[in-house]
């Protein structure tokens, strides 16, 4: 992998080289980690199912009477 980082010329060199190992040490912290989920990930037995997070991918639709109406909703028919 190559990355490729703009900066500024006016940027000293101690605190260029400050930041390159900053972020050296972060993508080599990233990198064990995937490495561990990867490595876990074929011995777990948790389903992906019950791990989902429902409130994360919900949608906000506004009806507060859906389950009353969910005839009309769904198929058209009349609210009840």
């Amino acid at each position: 992998m190559q990355i490729t980082i703009d900066v500024p010329d006016s940027l000293p060199k101690e605190i260029l080289k400050q930041k390159i190992t900053e972020i050296e040490a972060a993508l080599k912290k990233e990198a064990e980690t995937i490495k561990k989920e990867q490595k876990g990930a074929g011995t777990s037995n948790i389903d992906p199912w019950d791990a989902m997070d429902i409130e994360a991918i919900a949608v906000d639709t506004g009806r507060t009477d859906g389950s009353v109406n969910h005839d009309q909703y769904i198929y058209g028919m009349p609210k009840k």
